[in-house]
């Protein structure tokens, strides 16, 4: 097999907040209109692509089909309105405003090789980090300066 998803190892991002979810969630799903193949088309094909691209969830967040057990929409929805019917409006709205204009990676942002959000956040969760590890190997020798420099 090949492609993206077969390739390379796993990585797993820790994201800050609602705004960075939404951010990140709208650049995956504006992938299918990014391809090469896809990237001339007008508007309108690129809002059809959007919305009937086989390997995309997008459909699935904004309700045109049905979403499987196993994929919880909540998370990304949550923010977008009160009602379901109004979330997936809004959240839609503004996936597609990401048509009309160019949308810069939310993988820009990473920090420490796995966090996506602001310095404060980064910088909050390397605390909890050498907290977690100076409590954990209590007096076993380990330098916790070393940890500082993998965690500047």
């Amino acid at each position: 097999m090949s492609g993206h998803i077969f390739q390379g190892r796993f990585k797993a991002q820790l994201v800050e907040d609602e705004l960075y979810r939404s951010k990140l969630s709208r650049y995956i799903h504006l992938n299918p209109v990014r391809m090469k193949s896809v990237a001339e088309y007008p508007l309108a094909e690129k809002l059809n692509q959007l919305k009937t691209f086989r390997w995309s969830s997008f459909p699935n967040y904004i309700g045109i089909r049905k979403t499987p057990a196993w994929m919880d929409v909540k998370p990304v929805l949550s923010t977008w309105g009160k009602s379901k019917r109004a979330k997936m409006k809004n959240y839609r709205e503004y996936v597609e405003a990401g048509l009309l204009r160019d949308i810069k990676s939310p993988f820009e942002d990473i920090r420490e090789q796995s966090i996506i959000g602001s310095d404060s956040f980064r910088c909050g969760r390397r605390r909890d980090f050498q907290t977690e590890v100076t409590e954990s190997i209590g007096t076993a020798g380990v330098d916790v300066l070393r940890l500082q420099v993998l965690f500047p």
